[in-house]
C-alpha cells in the first residue's frame, strides 16, 4: 500500500524507495508539512517529510537555506536545479539509527524554504528528485 495516487514515479514512496503506509500532516508549518512512514511497521518508522517555512524577503529565505545547508561540510549547492530554484543536498541526521547519514535537500521558491528529508543513505538523488516534484506547489 502506497498512499498516494498518482502516476508511477510521481509519488513520495516511488521517489524516496520506501512502501509509505501513513502520512500525518504537520500544521504548525506554513504552508502545511507532511511526514511520510514506512507501510507495516510497529513502531512507526518515518521514511521521509516535506518541512516548509515562509520567511519575509527572498534574501531571508536564501540566507535560511545556506544556513541549513552548513550543516554538512560537503553539501552540494544545485543552484538552477529547476528554472529559477536553487537547492542544496547535504548529509544529515534524520533516522536516528543511520546517525548523520541520511540526505536531504532543502530548497528556496520565492520566500519559501522547503526542506526534504529521507531515510537514504546511499544516494541524495531521492530528496533532490522529491524537491523537482513538488517545486510547482510553492
Amino acid at each position: 500500500m502506497d498512499i498516494e495516487p498518482g502516476p508511477p514515479n510521481t509519488t513520495f514512496a516511488d521517489l524516496e524507495g520506501n512502501r509509505v503506509g501513513v502520512v500525518t500532516v504537520l500544521t504548525r508549518y506554513s504552508p502545511v508539512g507532511c511526514r511520510f512512514y514506512f507501510a507495516n511497521d510497529s513502531p512507526r518508522h518515518a521514511v521521509g517529510d516535506i518541512l516548509p517555512y515562509t520567511f519575509s524577503s527572498v534574501l531571508a529565505a536564501k540566507d535560511a537555506m545556506a544556513l541549513i545547508g552548513r550543516v554538512d561540510t560537503k553539501a552540494l549547492g544545485y543552484p538552477n536545479f529547476l528554472p529559477g530554484v536553487d537547492g542544496i543536498s547535504f548529509q544529515t541526521k534524520f533516522f536516528r539509527p543511520d546517525g548523520n547519514n541520511d540526505w536531504a535537500f532543502v530548497f528556496v521558491k520565492a520566500r519559501t524554504v522547503v526542506l526534504i528529508h529521507t531515510d537514504q543513505t546511499d544516494t541524495s538523488a531521492d530528496a533532490r528528485n522529491i524537491a523537482a516534484q513538488i517545486a510547482k506547489h510553492f
